[in-house]
């Protein structure tokens, strides 16, 4: 065979293994990255910011991002008391259907956290209160529920359970946390077990879980209370465990896979917690701590790996941090708000925790505000409760504000 064949092949492979067969959306983008595919996109905005297409006031409480198909827009809210609801907008912004899906969370933080998946014909979600929901998207009716202190015995969270599932093939992941059910394997169709894995026994926390494919092997990346664990995905075997506490059990990123490498971010406190980069063995059968930084707090923003740099806020601080992402080292830092971010045309979207949205040029010599402006929201101080990660699909961009989504047109003329 033609050797710049085999080149190109072993180049295809990897990215084949690290896609999700026939999921349309779900948290953080294709790859759960925070990295959106999305070509021609305006690289600079007008000053007053690009246009505003619609918005929808009337969802309620609540903090996760939109989930967009070509075709529909799902989102959850609580408008009052009485529980959440699942609601189908067409790209339009008109409301097709909504379903009252049961009890949310109303104690701190008022709704649901995680972003529906969707695949095919079927959306999953997590409740704040830990009820997984699967629906028949045409019937518009459930198809299943399980329930993760009824069926996996998983304890009450401080502040309610944030995961976005984790769909791979007809497999649907998640972490209940607790003794016998730490993460389980249902069958996304019926909802039936197919295996748990103990893990080290430890609470669940804020995290979403992420399908690392490291030379061909399936590894699901989980995080718990003390620890980040690695799960063969096909059989629920324990690999390897890398210690990671946080100050005060609080982690809300989702991993991400670089590169033959994982990271991870969260509140750092007293030399705990921080960053974390873990390089996998060959076969992906152990992990060792590559380096480790405990004095950069990144709770819940999330952070862009390119190019072996990472592009990280510092939560409740007005410091961005460029690092190397092979030792851990600062390259610069920037004042700015912090907030979420997204990546997709060479372009950083920043969602600035007072209700600014920036439009950033980044590299690892220095960063450049392109544009910014403003949501037509009254932030309050310290912070807007703006933390759904902003959503980029078909050249529209997707914001979510507690009960409000706004739609942008980023499409370059």
């Amino acid at each position: 065979m033609n050797p710049k064949r085999v080149y190109l092949l072993l180049l295809i492979i990897p990215f084949i293994y690290s896609c999700t067969p026939n999921v349309e959306s779900q948290r953080k983008g294709p790859q759960r990255n925070s990295i959106f595919p999305e070509t021609g996109l305006l690289q600079e905005w007008p000053e007053e910011g690009p246009d505003l297409l619609w918005r929808y006031d009337s969802l309620g409480m609540g903090h996760s991002s939109a989930a967009v198909t070509n075709e529909n827009i799902y989102i959850t809210g609580m408008p009052d008391s009485t529980g959440g609801i699942l609601y189908c907008l067409d790209l339009e912004g008109n409301l097709l259907w909504e379903d009252k899906f049961g009890k949310d969370w109303n104690i701190n933080f008022t709704g649901t956290r995680a972003t529906p998946t969707i695949v095919g014909n079927h959306l999953y979600f997590i409740s704040s209160v830990g009820e997984i929901n699967c629906y028949d998207l045409k019937k518009h009716a459930k198809v299943w529920t399980k329930s993760y202190q009824e069926d996996f015995n998983s304890s009450s969270m401080e502040y309610g359970i944030a995961e976005s599932p984790l769909v791979v093939g007809d497999k649907f992941y998640c972490t209940p946390g607790g003794e016998e059910y730490n993460v389980v394997c249902l069958d996304r169709f019926s909802g039936d077990l197919i295996w748990s894995c103990k893990g080290n026994g430890e609470e669940a926390t804020y995290s979403s879980s992420i399908l690392a494919v490291h030379n061909g092997r399936k590894i699901v990346v989980t995080v718990t209370e003390k620890s980040i664990l690695g799960i063969d995905a096909n059989k629920g075997e324990l690999l390897w465990t890398i210690p990671f506490q946080s100050g005060h059990v609080v982690h809300v990123n989702t991993p991400v896979y670089y590169e033959g490498k994982i990271y991870m971010a969260s509140e750092a406190l007293k030399g705990k917690g921080g960053f974390v980069a873990i390089e996998l063995s060959e076969d992906g059968s152990a992990a060792t701590i590559l380096w480790k930084r405990g004095d950069l707090r990144n709770m819940l923003s999330g952070f862009i790996i390119l190019d072996n740099y990472i592009y990280s806020s510092i939560y409740m601080e007005d410091n961005w941090h460029c690092l190397n992402a092979l030792t851990g080292e600062t390259e610069y830092t920037w004042k700015d708000n912090y907030g979420s971010i997204s990546y997709a045309d060479n372009r950083f979207y920043i969602l600035g925790n007072m209700g600014d949205v920036a439009l950033w040029e980044g590299s690892p010599q220095e960063f450049k505000t392109i544009s910014i402006f403003r949501l037509d929201i009254k932030p309050y101080y310290p912070f807007a409760l703006l933390w759904a990660p902003p959503v980029i699909k078909n050249k529209r961009l997707y914001i979510r504000h507690k009960g409000s989504l706004f739609v942008y047109d980023i499409a370059q003329n």
